[in-house]
């Protein structure tokens, strides 16, 4: 299991952000924080990390992503059960 945090900055707009937010609670590997401003702490979970890479990629051409920063990739499972 890879776990990787995101940052996403979102388009500005309601609909947009409601877009997006729909997009992200429709994927099970996708865990997404409260909105702040137009920032949203995402978490993924993939099977390895070149699936996580590929989730990461796709993230990015989410209409209404204007960017998308990967704040900590990779890490295993077993690291983050452990703290």
């Amino acid at each position: 299991m890879t776990v990787r945090t995101l940052l996403v900055t979102l388009d500005p707009g309601e609909r947009s952000r409601r877009s997006v937010l729909y997009v992200l609670s429709r994927d099970p590997r996708i865990h997404v924080g409260p909105v702040d401003g137009n920032r949203l702490p995402v978490v993924t979970e993939t099977p390895s990390p070149e699936e996580g890479e590929d989730l990461t990629e796709q993230l990015r051409q989410v209409p209404g992503v204007h960017s998308l920063e990967v704040l900590n990739p990779d890490v295993g499972a077993e690291v983050v059960s452990y703290l």
